[in-house]
């Protein structure tokens, strides 16, 4: 394990990589044949005749590999906060959700940086993992609560088909999402 990461400053996929955690298929600048691996990504897809396909890319971002390094942490964390403050009125925030798993640190960190209290949900195993099919769960409020009439905004590490963001929103509302919940940016409890 790399003892001591050094911060690439604005090339952020540079200090993920430094890290370990960033992985972009070599393309042939010749041919634009790929010399290297594609990566399985989460979700499944139905393709022809109903078969259910894995999704694929040529890059991988793993924020795991970033939260061990308390440098890169609190570096990603403020220039998140940075970011955010740009979009939204921080102090409109009252509590940080993240979520399961990779969004607790970074959540944390984020807290501790703009002083907002930070909440975490849990995944709950609904089904084992067999060996044709992962393990399935859902999210819960468990070891904290959720409470009426405060504002939240759900912290994740990495989003890739949003779907753990979509399954936070309709936690905590009645009827479910709306149609365009990935961008929303704050998230007010009505039960």
């Amino acid at each position: 394990m790399i003892r001591h990461v050094e911060i690439a400053e604005e090339r952020h996929l540079e200090t993920l990589r430094r890290c370990g955690g960033f992985y972009d298929c070599p393309i042939s600048e010749g041919t634009g044949e790929r010399m290297g691996p594609l990566v399985g990504y989460a979700g499944k897809y139905q393709g022809p005749n109903g078969l259910q396909l894995q999704w694929v890319g040529e890059t991988y971002a793993n924020f795991a590999m970033a939260e061990i390094h308390p440098n890169v942490l609190l570096f990603f964390a403020r220039c998140l906060a940075t970011k955010a403050e740009s979009i939204i009125d921080i102090a409109d925030i009252d509590v940080l959700c993240g979520a399961p798993i990779g969004g607790y640190s970074l959540a944390t960190a984020l807290g501790m940086i703009t002083d907002n209290n930070v909440i975490k949900a849990e995944k709950k195993v609904t089904a084992l993992a067999t060996e044709s099919a992962r393990e399935k769960s859902k999210l819960v409020f468990g070891r904290h609560s959720v409470e009426k009439g405060l504002r939240y905004a759900i912290v994740e590490d990495v989003c890739n088909n949003f779907s753990t963001t979509e399954e936070l929103i309709n936690l905590r509302r009645p009827g479910g999402c709306r149609r365009h919940c990935p961008r929303q940016r704050v998230m007010e409890t009505q039960g």
